[in-house]
């Protein structure tokens, strides 16, 4: 697959699947300058990374309207199991992590090739870090499609440690969120409800001190019968 360094503004809109009007894109997207028409273009880097940050940061209401955009709303437990749930992620280097979860995921049937899996999570960190804030980071695929993923699943992984992902703040990640989606909408409406997810108070700490993989799974159909989700 082609890499390339900048996204134009049809291709935004493309990345979260809306019209190209009603692209997010503002002058903090833009670094503060004004986009005019589509033959503006912005670093790819600073696209991904503000889509992310604005989903993270959003305030439940808004995380609603994008996680019941579908008249299906699919729930994080409906894309998640035992097989794609790793609490003993110990790895020296944040590529060591990435392989690791590359591997989890074509094993566990989420991914269908470790080699491509693995290139896109790690050129997606080279980008810009996916931690997103409290040691939790995104790790995440720039181009989701339904060859890669041919079904949504949801990969959940945890050091005790910590692993340096490079954070701007120095902290070491501990909770991984791994959306595996088979379109760039898919991803964006994951990575909502995982946002959501981290907004319930003290709710990373119970992902970091369960000792069962089956209390991640308790932890996340509970805020998912608050929600009205399950």
């Amino acid at each position: 697959m082609k890499i390339n360094a900048i996204m134009t503004i049809r291709e935004l809109a493309d990345y979260i699947r809306l019209h190209e009007h009603r692209a997010p894109v503002t002058e903090a997207t833009s670094g503060g300058r004004g986009i005019r028409d589509e033959q503006e273009f912005l670093p790819l880097a600073v696209a991904d990374l503000r889509l992310q940050q604005t989903i993270v940061e959003s305030p439940d209401q808004d995380l609603d309207m994008l996680i019941h955009s579908a008249d299906h709303p699919i729930p994080l437990s409906h894309l998640t199991d035992e097989t794609l749930i790793d609490l003993h992620c110990e790895a020296g280097s944040r590529n060591k992590a990435l392989s690791r979860l590359a591997k989890l995921a074509v094993a566990a049937g989420a991914a269908t090739s470790y080699e491509e899996f693995y290139l896109e999570l790690e050129r997606r960190e080279t980008l810009q870090p996916t931690v997103i804030s409290r040691g939790v980071a995104i790790p995440h695929s720039r181009f989701p499609n339904a060859r890669l993923f041919r079904t949504p699943k949801l990969i959940i992984a945890r050091s005790a440690c910590g692993i340096d992902f490079g954070a701007t703040d120095g902290h070491k990640v501990h909770l991984m969120f791994v959306p595996c989606a088979p379109s760039p909408y898919m991803h964006m409406r994951m990575v909502a409800q995982i946002a959501k997810l981290l907004h319930i108070p003290h709710l990373i700490e119970r992902f970091r001190n369960t000792t069962e993989v089956r209390h991640v799974l308790l932890i996340i159909k509970a805020f998912e019968q608050l929600q009205g989700l399950s």
